[in-house]
Formats: structure tokens, C-alpha cells, sequence
């Protein structure tokens, strides 16, 4: 009840030519960004781009949206042909109110890390670790505080409000976007 489980989605490409793949992420560095919707993106050892991208917060068989991908693509690496898509997956996320992860203490020896909101990679490990430090007496080398177990209020109005919110953040993106593509021109 203190989680709301959302749809991420993923798409990869088929890999880039070898000419290509030192004009972009040039280091082997991720990217994300200050964007409020999905947008990390990786090139992998095999030169495929790896994208997160919007597709149907709530549908179990929903399916990613290419067309989202390609303007991604596009507004980040202006100078790529067009992408060829190689496949797709998606999986369910823990999303909180704060959209920042928790960590519960739920008795002495059981604990929960929840909320990752789509950033479970990074957080996951660290959150592993804070756990580790306050099972073996280091607490005051964690990061996260735990806080208690909330309920989300109106929980079975959060699908309808989260896609509100997720679209208004969507076009709140596309026009801060907009206004920098045009005092860059």
C-alpha cells in the first residue's frame, strides 16, 4: 500500500556502426538528465543504444513507444541517421509519492527498500549497503534514513492522476526543450 507499481519500458537498437559509436557516449557513460519523464540512455558493449522510454503507466501488455524513442534519439544525437529498433521489454516499478526511495525497518533483523521510482540501479546498491551498515552496527555511515511504512492516500485514484501527472511532465519537457532549441538557434 506504500508503493505504486508503474510500467517502465525499454528499447534497444540494433547496433551502430563502429564509426558511429565514438561520436556519442564517447567514455562508455550513461546519460540522464534533469527530464521529469524516462530518459536514461547507455550505449552497451555491443554498440546497441539502450533507451528508457514511456509506453502505458498501467497496462501489464502494453508496449513501448518507438515514436517517443526516435525523437529522443534525435533530440540527443542530432547527428544519427535514424535508429533501427532491435527490441523492447518492460517490467513493473515501485513508485512512491516522493519519488525517492525508502527504507523501512520493518522488525530487528527485516528491513525493506522500496521506491525506487525507475532509478533501482543506482539506488538499489546503496540502499544494499546502508542495510549492511545498520545490521553490523555502522548506522552512522548510512545514507538513507529509514522512515515508517505510509499507506498513499486515495491509492485507487493514483492511476488516474499519475497519468495526468506523467503527461502534463511530458509536455512540460517537450516545451523547456522548445525554448532552449530556440535560444541555441
Amino acid at each position: 500500500e506504500s508503493i505504486l507499481p508503474i510500467r517502465g519500458y525499454a528499447v534497444v537498437s540494433k547496433p551502430l556502426d563502429h564509426n558511429l559509436r565514438g561520436n556519442i557516449l564517447p567514455q562508455g557513460q550513461s546519460l540522464t538528465d534533469t527530464r521529469r519523464t524516462w530518459s536514461g540512455i547507455r550505449l552497451l558493449d555491443d554498440g546497441r543504444l539502450h533507451l528508457s522510454v514511456m509506453g502505458p503507466s498501467f497496462n501489464p501488455n502494453g508496449e513501448a513507444d518507438i515514436i517517443w524513442a526516435n525523437k529522443r534519439v534525435k533530440d540527443v544525437f542530432p547527428t544519427l541517421p535514424p535508429t533501427e529498433w532491435d527490441g523492447s521489454w518492460s517490467g513493473w516499478v515501485a513508485l512512491n509519492i516522493a519519488q525517492e526511495p525508502k527504507l523501512h525497518q520493518l522488525d530487528d533483523t527485516a528491513w525493506a527498500a522500496v521506491g525506487y521510482s525507475g532509478r533501482g540501479l543506482a539506488f538499489g546498491t546503496l540502499m544494499g549497503r546502508d542495510i549492511a551498515f545498520r545490521l553490523s552496527d555502522r548506522e552512522r555511515e548510512a545514507t538513507f534514513p529509514t522512515s515508517p511504512l505510509r499507506p498513499i492516500i486515495g491509492r485507487h485514484f493514483a492511476p488516474f492522476v499519475v497519468e495526468l501527472v506523467l503527461n502534463y511532465y511530458a509536455w512540460l519537457d517537450e516545451r523547456e526543450l522548445n525554448q532552449r532549441r530556440r535560444t541555441l538557434t
